[in-house]
């Protein structure tokens, strides 16, 4: 998201001065993995339990490249680790690139001239910039085979120009380009062996990270994206399991610049606790899904829906520590909602440099 982390705070009106926040990563009170339906954290090197159509090749269609899991086997010994994450995240890109079509394929030409969510761009910027950003993404994991660095971007002007050079494609150039893209960056990705995935890269803007948290990024650009064509895609589609992951990722690096004293994530429906982070600065706390704290994070929503109270002694909040919703205070009634922070960040700072056997950790 480095292209649009600027653009998108123009877009917020309700952004204003951040709250001052205490330096640090933030602390957690509750750790309860945000669950989501039909989804368990892998600890062993089975594959992922829930298995959709998207995970399959569907007939009619050209399938993308597997990832480099899929296509040999796995090393012996800590290599397992290694390619069985990947595996698992490297499926991702593909699978929300395979959604993409579907709603720019219902677009015209006329459409894609129109303005997208992001101030200032075009849909044709938007769908340009994914598949540009996909080819960017090449150059990452042959750094970390090669060891020589090349860099995400040339700069930010070439990066700049070659998204307005192709904006004004046609739908079926832009679609077919989405593809090519796609396909380049998992054959990047199949082509990276186990032992590079521990390498340090870097985006255009720090922090540097290890080469496995790559087809992360790449899921988040696709997924943001896709919601900012403003087409019948938005937040609500993003799917758990990006959800669960992107806020996990985003509070690792919120702790130093967050205007909320406290983020608390509770369980649709029942209003249930799933995770507390506490520690983070000087404002109020905000309590919502995470689904919504991620959208309001990510300035796609103004927090509607979210709910402000005190941190710590939230009202409301028995000696137990439990808290009830009923007297949590909505944002407009007790104040409005802080501005959140510029979103995202590449990475969290301080990534392990071997892929971890899952990720978020389990607790």
């Amino acid at each position: 998201m480095e292209v649009h982390g600027q653009a998108i705070q123009s877009h917020r009106q309700f952004r204003g001065a951040s709250s001052g926040g205490r330096r640090g990563r933030p602390r957690v009170l509750v750790w309860d993995t945000l669950r989501e339906p039909g989804y368990e954290l892998r600890q062993t090197l089975a594959r992922h339990p829930h298995e959709t159509p998207a995970h399959t090749n569907r007939p009619g269609r050209r399938p993308l490249p597997r990832t480099a899991a899929g296509a040999t086997a796995a090393p012996a010994g800590g290599h397992d680790l290694t390619m069985s994450l990947i595996d698992e995240i490297g499926r991702e890109p593909a699978e929300a690139t395979e959604r993409l079509p579907a709603t720019a394929a219902r677009l015209t030409d006329e459409d894609l001239r129109a303005p997208s969510l992001p101030p200032g761009w075009t849909r044709g910027h938007v769908l340009t910039h994914i598949a540009r950003d996909a080819d960017s993404y090449v150059n990452l994991p042959a750094w970390a085979r090669t060891g020589v660095r090349t860099p995400q971007y040339a700069s930010r002007a070439a990066r700049d120009a070659d998204v307005e050079a192709g904006a004004g494609r046609p739908v079926a150039e832009q679609l077919a380009d989405l593809r090519d893209s796609a396909e380049r960056f998992a054959a990047a990705v199949a082509e990276t062996p186990a032992e590079a995935w521990s390498a340090p890269v870097a985006g255009m803007s720090p922090p540097e990270h290890p080469a496995w948290y790559v087809p992360i990024r790449r899921v988040r650009e696709v997924e943001v994206h896709h919601a900012d064509l403003g087409a019948g895609y938005g937040w609500a589609d993003w799917p758990e399991t990006y959800v669960r992951r992107e806020l996990h990722d985003t509070m690792l690096w919120l702790g130093g610049e967050s205007p909320v004293g406290e983020v608390v994530a509770r369980e649709p429906g029942t209003g249930e606790i799933v995770r507390v982070w506490t520690g983070l600065g000087d404002g109020p706390a905000v309590e919502g899904t995470p689904r919504e704290l991620l959208a309001w994070l990510a300035g796609r929503t103004d927090g509607a829906g979210l709910r402000l109270g005190a941190p710590k002694e939230r009202p409301g909040q028995d000696a137990s520590g439990a808290h009830h919703p009923d007297h949590a205070s909505p944002g407009g009634a007790a104040g409005r909602l802080p501005s959140p922070p510029s979103w995202p960040k590449p990475s969290p700072a301080e990534l392990p440099a071997e892929p971890p056997s899952s990720w978020p950790p389990a607790a």
